[in-house]
């Protein structure tokens, strides 16, 4: 079972299919949009731009809007003083290419069960049109976490925990009726 997180979500979408047999299903954690809406990759070119022009700046202001209101200014801290420790070049290079990639391509390919986890903050996430698109084009199926942003694992570990364990347990049962 391949697991990852935003941009790893969907590296784990582009090794799938390459190791074939050898994956029984993918979890993503706040990765896969709902996937027939694209993003025009012109649209984050001010960002972009804005990231060259002060990395560490425009993180310290983006980064907290990926958190929901509830989650504590010391976590927000820890996690944007890591990420300006980035690569900056690296980094923008890899969001740029990010915004690139063909998430139903990518999605379609897969052939295997596709789990998601996914925060609630702001209104960025609908869930049940996500759901019911995606599953058009895989086997899909998503949980939301409320109270928590683009970092569940670390807002709510244990609700995080839950959905993992039971998406492992549910693909794991899959594979063994299969492979009988």
């Amino acid at each position: 079972v391949l697991i990852g997180h935003s941009m790893g979500g969907l590296v784990a979408l582009e090794v799938a299919p390459r190791l074939q047999d050898k994956v029984i299903g993918l979890i993503a954690i706040e990765s896969i949009s709902n996937v027939d809406s694209v993003v025009n990759p012109e649209a984050m070119e001010p960002f972009y731009r804005a990231l060259e022009a002060d990395f560490k700046g425009t993180l310290r202001m983006a980064m907290p809007r990926m958190f929901s209101s509830q989650t504590p200014e010391k976590m927000v801290q820890w996690v944007t003083d890591n990420s300006i420790r980035a690569d900056s070049i690296m980094a923008i290079s890899i969001a740029r290419d990010a915004s690139l990639i063909s998430e139903k391509d990518l999605l379609s390919s897969a052939k295997i069960p596709i789990r998601c986890i996914y925060g609630e903050y702001g209104d960025l996430h609908e869930l049940h049109s996500r759901v019911e698109t995606n599953s058009k084009y895989a086997d899909y199926k998503a949980v939301l976490i409320k109270n928590v942003g683009h970092f569940p694992f670390l807002e709510n570990p244990k609700e995080t925990n839950k959905y993992l364990k039971m998406y492992i347990t549910e693909l794991v049962e899959c594979y063994i009726v299969m492979d009988k």
